[in-house]
């Protein structure tokens, strides 16, 4: 019955606990290059002392011990030989509730999840560690650069060069707009040229015929009229005759 009596009662202990405090830490990954220091930090919300309190650092992909902290000091015996005098836990800031753990000298290896934990609050927090190879970094450096033109070409507001070799494909442009425009209009009043000459000539044909018929038409009465006039001679000329064969 006590078992079970002190069991409970550590169990709301550490709920009171927990419900009181949590761990902040970064949820983007951290990205540095091979070489550099690496700082992974845990903040106690809220703050409170942690000089008193256990604290591990645990690569969570191998669950084996990064840096560990008891009774006030730093223990190394459980590290990893990997991690061995390149890890630094600042003593003075536990005060504020901040844990920080700093990786010196990091390496490709070095690469993975990290788990902040303090086992009297229950708490824990993870962070994820991307280390670059410095050769992959520079040869990233050095394609951005060649790739990207030089901003003075590019920008260029100060450079006569530039300025006049942009203004050439404008006047290229206009003058051709010019032209075809020239062209166009060309074209246009050969057009209304021809179709002017064509609306004369049609004219001229279309009059010849009546010309003619017109022509036709007045022989025609003239050569009735002197055929008419020839008749009315002709009966004045018997008239005479008969006049004078009758005296």
């Amino acid at each position: 019955m006590r078992i079970c009596v002190t069991f409970l009662s550590n169990l709301l202990f550490i709920k009171l606990i927990t419900g009181q405090h949590r761990l902040v830490c970064p949820t983007q990954p951290i990205e540095a290059t091979e070489g550099d220091d690496v700082t992974l930090q845990c903040d106690l919300d809220p703050p409170v002392s942690a000089v008193d309190y256990t604290l591990d650092w645990k690569r969570i992909d191998r669950n084996e011990m990064v840096h560990s902290y008891r009774h006030k000091q730093d223990h190394y015996n459980p590290q990893m030989g990997q991690y061995r005098g390149r890890t630094t836990l600042s003593h003075e800031d536990l005060s504020s509730g901040i844990l920080r753990l700093q990786l010196s000298s990091v390496q490709p290896s070095d690469s993975g999840p990290y788990r902040c934990f303090v086992p009297k609050l229950w708490i824990r927090c993870n962070i994820t560690l991307s280390i670059v190879r410095r050769d992959q970094n520079k040869t990233k450096r050095d394609t951005s650069s060649t790739a990207r033109p030089p901003l003075v070409e590019v920008t260029g507001t100060n450079n006569p060069r530039s300025d006049s070799e942009s203004r050439k494909p404008v006047h290229a442009g206009t003058i051709s707009s010019v032209v075809v425009f020239v062209v166009f209009v060309v074209g246009l009043l050969i057009t209304g040229i021809k179709q002017i000459c064509m609306k004369r000539l049609k004219g001229r044909e279309d009059q010849e015929p009546e010309t003619a018929e017109n022509g036709l038409d007045m022989q025609q009465l003239n050569t009735q009229a002197a055929e008419e006039d020839e008749d009315l001679e002709r009966p004045a000329e018997n008239g005479l005759r008969s006049i004078v064969c009758f005296k």
